[in-house]
């Protein structure tokens, strides 16, 4: 392998702006003009999606009740039911319809009113292009939304759960005088959980900071810790793992699996030569790649494996709205093979960094997918990448 850096594009914004016909989606704006200007900017779908268009929350949830809908789009400051209170309506009335805030500049109070029960939140004015784009990507995953109490668990997904230990550190660390980010940022990148929020509100424009972050160490540092502390006080955001009813515990193979695979990731990407973006969305990816277990841990309490932890997982962080190449990079981490189109270029890194990362929990052999990696020229690596992983495990995450 060259050193090179991984194929990753904004491709949601190149890709043809398509949704499943028949998708509903509804606007609310009370500005007149707004909803104007949205009529015109999606014209040329009004034959493929059944669109509506209203002036306020009340007539929207009115429009609700008679009618179900895949996608809310509201703005925030409106007479009456203000965009936070519709959109918590809607997460609690519909739980299975996407929500998307379509605003101007909001202070910090008004976004930690909505941060926990939106799914994206995107400024004005937002050109047509990527408007269009981020509703077609919330329903990326349609036929899994048909699978019932599975798509509606992660359309209500608001956090996913955290080792209590790592959540009350972290709790504790924020709440000093004078925070130590350097502690901060490894809690993060200890939990794929508290990880996946972090990344879903800096890839969105709920406070205004730059889109299209792969790196946890950067998404932590941009949003700052005055705003971190906020957000953990903030009730939604993020959540300590409860017990389950009987008072068993849940095995934190999960946790731990995880945060191996992105250190191995991160040493493989280092090894191959790999940019720094490339190294992040290595680590990152592999950090990320088993959050379709904690939807399951959210509906079961115990974190069954439904088969579909990929699948889910992708599902979820393209819901999110984090950047389209982990989100390729998690749904196809233990299938690789299976990728529709071009697959990023720190693929075969993360699917293996994966895989040693799963043996070394479950102490069985690795489950690779030998036909890929032969396919992309990397077969011949994965000795040497086995012993990169030994070292890592051995010595403790890489610097």
């Amino acid at each position: 392998m060259s050193s090179r850096s991984p194929a990753h594009s904004q491709r949601h914004d190149r890709k043809e702006c398509r949704l499943p016909e028949g998708a509903r989606v509804l606007f609310v704006d009370d500005e007149p003009r707004v909803l104007d200007g949205l009529r015109r900017m999606l014209r040329s779908r009004r034959r493929e999606w059944d669109m509506r268009f209203v002036a306020s929350g009340g007539e929207a949830l009115a429009l609700m009740e008679e009618h179900p809908f895949d996608v809310v789009v509201s703005d925030m400051r409106m007479p009456g039911i203000h965009g936070g209170e519709l959109l918590a309506r809607v997460r609690s009335e519909h739980p299975t319809t996407v929500r998307i805030v379509l605003s101007g500049q909001a202070n910090r109070a008004d976004v930690l009113k909505v941060v926990h029960s939106a799914h994206q939140y995107l400024a004005k004015p937002c050109p047509p292009d990527h408007l269009c784009a981020t509703i077609a990507r919330a329903l990326a995953g349609w036929e899994l939304r048909a699978a019932g109490p599975l798509a509606t668990a992660i359309v209500a997904t608001e956090s996913l759960p955290s080792p209590s230990g790592i959540y009350h550190a972290m709790l504790a660390e924020l709440r000093k005088p004078e925070p130590d980010a350097a502690k901060v940022v490894r809690h993060f990148e200890r939990d794929p959980g508290m990880a996946a929020k972090l990344l879903q509100i800096v890839n969105s424009a709920f406070f205004g900071v730059p889109r299209e972050t792969g790196s946890v160490r950067r998404a932590a540092s941009v949003l700052g810790l005055d705003t971190i502390a906020a957000l953990f006080e903030t009730e939604g955001v993020f959540r300590p793992l409860r017990m389950v009813p009987d008072g068993g515990g849940v095995d934190d193979g999960l946790w731990v699996t995880s945060s191996r695979a992105s250190d191995i990731a991160r040493a493989l990407a280092v090894e191959e030569g790999f940019d720094g973006r490339g190294v992040d969305y290595a680590s990152t990816s592999a950090l990320l790649h088993l959050v379709g277990g904690l939807v399951d841990l959210g509906m079961s309490g115990r974190g069954g494996d439904n088969g579909m932890r990929g699948e889910v997982g992708g599902y979820l962080l393209g819901l999110w709205g984090l950047p389209e190449e982990i989100v390729e990079l998690v749904a196809f981490h233990d299938r690789p093979s299976a990728h529709p189109g071009e697959p990023p270029g720190v693929l075969a890194t993360v699917h293996v960094a994966c895989a040693l990362a799963a043996a070394s929990t479950s102490k069985s052999p690795p489950v690779l997918d030998t036909a890929y990696l032969s396919g992309v020229q990397v077969l011949d690596r994965v000795e040497d990448w086995r012993s990169v992983a030994q070292r890592v495990l051995s010595e403790g995450a890489p610097k």
